[in-house]
C-alpha cells in the first residue's frame, strides 16, 4: 500500500482489465510515504489495518455501508469485506448529521476546503461519490464539514464519510465523447492533480 499515485493514473491502470466508469481519491495517507492511514481492502485482501476511525466497505454481497472496524487475532470485526477504504470523521448517520461536524479536528480543517465525500442512500443500493472544489475565489470557496454533510443529506445519502480533502479531492469520469477516455472533472485546489494513497473506482462489471 506505500506509494503515492496520481488518481487518474490508478484508474487508467486498472482500465487496462475493467472498465472503469470513475471514481475519486479516498483516504487520507501518510506523506512520508503515501500509505493510507485507515483500513484498505482490495479483493478481500487487507492491505492496511484498521484504525478506529470510519470505513467505506463493501460486503461480499456488493452491499456499501459506514461502520468501524477492529482487528482481533488478525481477524477483521464485524465482518470481512471485499473492499474498504477509511476516512474521517463520520458526517451523517441515519440521516442525522454527527456533532464531529463542528469539533472533529483544528478550526482549519473543520472550516470551509475542498472536500470529498461518500454516502449510501436509497437504503443501501446507492452510493453517491462528491467533490466540491474549493480555495479558489471567486471561483469555489468549498465547504465546512457541516455543509458537505447537509449537501450529501440533500443528495439522498443517509450515511457519510468524509475522504481526504483539499488538493487531494479529485473527481475522475469516463467521458462518453472520446471513447471512454478518463478525464478530471473539477478544479484541484493545487492547480494539478496530487499523488494520493489510494482511490475509489467504480468499474462495470455486469454484461
Amino acid at each position: 500500500a506505500a506509494g503515492r499515485i496520481k488518481t487518474t493514473v490508478m484508474l487508467h491502470t486498472l482500465s487496462a482489465t475493467e472498465r472503469v466508469l470513475g471514481g475519486v481519491n479516498a483516504d487520507f495517507f501518510s506523506l512520508a510515504n503515501g500509505t493510507p492511514t485507515g483500513l484498505l481492502v482490495i479483493d478481500g485482501r487487507m492491505l492496511t489495518p484498521p484504525i478506529a476511525m470510519p470505513v467505506l466497505a463493501v460486503d461480499s454481497s456488493g452491499v456499501p455501508r459506514i461502520t468501524t472496524f477492529s482487528l482481533a487475532s488478525g481477524v477483521l470485526q464485524p465482518m470481512h469485506p471485499r473492499y474498504a477504504v477509511g476516512g474521517r470523521p463520520l458526517l451523517v448517520r441515519d440521516s442525522v448529521i454527527e456533532g464531529a461536524v463542528d469539533t472533529f479536528g483544528q478550526a482549519s480543517f473543520i472550516a470551509r476546503n475542498p472536500r470529498t465525500a461518500a454516502g449510501i442512500g436509497n437504503n443501501g443500493h446507492r452510493l453517491l461519490l462528491a467533490v466540491v472544489d474549493g480555495r479558489q475565489k471567486p471561483y469555489s470557496d468549498g465547504m465546512s464539514l457541516r455543509e458537505l454533510a447537509a449537501f450529501m443529506r440533500a443528495l439522498g445519502a443517509r450515511d457519510v464519510i468524509n475522504l481526504d480533502g483539499g488538493g487531494s479531492s479529485t473527481l475522475v469520469y469516463a467521458d462518453p465523447d472520446s471513447a471512454g477516455a478518463l478525464r478530471i472533472a473539477n478544479r484541484p485546489s493545487d492547480k494539478s492533480e496530487r499523488a494520493v494513497g489510494d482511490a475509489i473506482a467504480i468499474v462495470r462489471r455486469c454484461k
